[in-house]
């Protein structure tokens, strides 16, 4: 049984083209979103390509179209498409035992992209990383953040620092 109920970032260093624009994709059950300004500003910018997968509630798209607007302004590039993106973010819901398997399953295909090649990092966020975040990073070896949402203030910094060790470390502002 899963008990972690506190936020925590948990980070683990690894060891050592086509844009749908304005859309939403989908690949099985899972939904690939990027405003349109946000692809547009893709096509032109040669920047580290985010892709986000939002599942589960409403909460989690407007989260999600927020990261997606920070991770921008911190100059990362925003695509549909997962096998041109150097992370994925996986915006896990847990609300109910078929939505932490479907996160669970998004997981795992975007782990399958980093193996096969086509992403460099995979970020768990939302509910799940909230949630579980000790768990996920124990039984999710190749996942490369989990972040939760009283930490999305971290995302933008600690997906440069995961795809670039020597990118300084995000710090937690003190409440």
């Amino acid at each position: 049984m899963l008990l972690v109920s506190r936020p925590l970032l948990s980070i683990r260093p690894i060891a050592a083209k086509s844009t749908h624009v304005g859309s939403t994709r989908r690949v099985g059950s899972l939904r690939y979103t990027c405003s349109k300004a946000l692809a547009e500003d893709a096509q032109n910018n040669p920047s580290p390509k985010v892709a986000m997968v939002n599942l589960g509630c409403a909460k989690n798209t407007v989260d999600g179209e927020v990261m997606l607007g920070d991770l921008s302004r911190n100059g990362f590039s925003v695509t549909n498409e997962d096998d041109d993106a150097d992370a994925i973010v996986i915006n896990t819901c847990g609300f109910v035992e078929e939505a932490k398997n479907e996160s669970i399953e998004a997981v795992l295909e975007a782990i399958k992209k980093k193996a096969d090649g086509k992403a460099k990092r995979v970020i768990i966020t939302g509910c799940l990383g909230q949630r579980y975040p000790e768990e996920l990073a124990a039984e999710l070896p190749d996942v490369d953040l989990v972040i939760g949402f009283e930490n999305y203030a971290l995302l933008p910094g600690s997906i440069q620092h995961a795809l670039d060790p020597t990118a300084p470390l995000p710090v937690a502002a003190p409440l």
